[in-house]
């Protein structure tokens, strides 16, 4: 299985790495964790993957606007389910709401994730 873990620079890691380490701790050495080349989320997928010897493929983007959104095309049709995580204040914007609406119409598994009340809360679901 390929997952791809991708996530708003500013989301609250303290409130979602623990569901971040469940879900690379739960894959099997042939599975492969998908992630771009950011901050936050992430970073903290590539790196918990890499020190559970889970393979990491991390999909760049050099150039202007359309390559960044012909990534996030190759990484979802990479992907057989994807984990968004978003800041609470900027739930389904930016490049990961990019992801999420180009998973959404290639019919993949995605869920979206962000904190309420200091809780991971998911926000969407189409599994």
């Amino acid at each position: 299985m390929n997952i791809a873990i991708i996530g708003s620079r500013t989301f609250p890691l303290t409130k979602g790495v623990g569901y971040i380490f469940e879900l690379i701790a739960g894959l099997r050495a042939n599975d492969r964790v998908l992630v771009r080349p950011s901050e936050g989320v992430d970073y903290i997928a590539k790196t918990l993957a890499g020190a559970l010897d889970i393979p990491v493929t991390e999909f760049r983007a050099t150039g202007g606007r359309e390559l960044v959104f012909k990534r996030d095309e190759d990484l979802v049709a990479y992907a057989d389910r994807i984990e968004a995580f978003f800041d609470p204040d900027h739930v389904m914007e930016g490049g990961t709401g990019h992801i999420v609406e180009v998973a959404l119409r290639s019919g993949k598994p995605v869920r979206a994730w962000t904190v309420r009340d200091g809780e991971l809360e998911l926000v969407g679901s189409d599994t």
